[in-house]
């Protein structure tokens, strides 16, 4: 919705793509404007959050290349009926687990930092500051990469820690103790629990 480009006329020249930063900017207003709109609803609904989750940010992200960095090898050696269940199931789990936060975003909640990183080929990084609602600042890094004409979300650092590599250790640790079966188990009985 956020990335749309023209289709009005054959003849139309096609619309620049969004920069990284726009891309995270424009994200952020379209949530912060749908939080306040449906406030009450998110705070007792968990299908409203997770159809706002599905609207507003699941496209900014390439949940694939994420789960693929975080498995690493496993990825490799892992079916492709296991990877599309790994890549579900980490995103039901995500979430489950942290759906609750987006009901407390607003306008205010994250700040872009002006552009002054170039973008390196098909790589980026937009750099933010996250707001909580105690005041308390956090430097956020989105590290983006280009899908076709798109910029798209592959990591997130807050305050220096990657949440792929995070992942990456916890469920390495796992899999070689109890395999990639048990860890997508996991993650569908707690994404279950929370619904």
């Amino acid at each position: 919705m956020l990335l749309v480009t023209s289709t009005l006329s054959v003849d139309a020249p096609a619309e620049e793509p969004l920069t990284p930063h726009q891309v995270i900017e424009t994200t952020a207003l379209a949530l912060a404007e749908s939080v306040a709109a449906r406030r009450g609803r998110l705070e007792t609904d968990k299908v409203e959050r997770q159809a706002l989750v599905d609207e507003l940010l699941l496209p900014q992200f390439d949940l694939e290349s994420s789960c693929q960095l975080m498995l690493r090898r496993y990825w490799t050696a892992a079916s492709p009926e296991q990877r599309r269940h790994f890549v579900d199931s980490f995103y039901r789990f995500v979430v489950a687990s942290y759906g609750d936060a987006l009901t407390g975003f607003r306008n205010d909640t994250l700040t872009v930092v002006p552009a002054d990183d170039a973008v390196i080929g098909r790589s980026a990084r937009v750099r933010t500051r996250l707001k909580l609602g105690n005041g308390k600042l956090y430097q956020v890094d989105f590290y983006m990469r280009r899908d076709g004409r798109s910029w798209r979300i592959v990591d997130v650092l807050v305050e220096g820690v990657s949440y792929v590599r995070t992942w990456r250790t916890d469920f390495g640790l796992e899999i070689r103790a109890n395999g990639l079966d048990a860890v997508i188990a996991r993650l569908d009985d707690v994404a279950a629990r929370e619904q």
